[in-house]
């Protein structure tokens, strides 16, 4: 099964080249994200980031520092790493057309 559109151009826009898995700056993911339209803020109790989407009826959830993306497809389990959700943020892409704007 090939990967969503989204989450190649999400990994090729965000990730250093060269790097298997590469990894990914907090800082950049937090100004791609209210690029287009998320509101970022800490959680209330400070241990991860949440981002709101006026459009969207669930919010997304990551954790500051740096943020591995898997490569290869693997299981289930590899697209949850280290507190980024990465799932809900391609469906979040998807559902709102982001994927034109990255």
């Amino acid at each position: 099964m090939s990967r969503p559109k989204c989450f190649v151009k999400l990994r090729d826009k965000l990730c250093s080249k060269g790097k298997t898995p590469p990894t990914v700056e907090f800082k950049d993911i937090k100004k791609m994200l209210e690029s287009i339209g998320f509101t970022v803020e800490p959680s209330p109790r400070g241990s991860h980031w949440i981002a709101l989407h006026p459009d969207l009826h669930t919010n997304l959830q990551f954790r500051d520092g740096r943020i591995t993306i898997p490569v290869s497809t693997g299981g289930k389990d590899k697209r949850m790493v280290k507190g980024i959700y990465l799932n809900k943020i391609c469906n979040a892409i998807t559902y709102l057309e982001f994927n034109k704007l990255i």
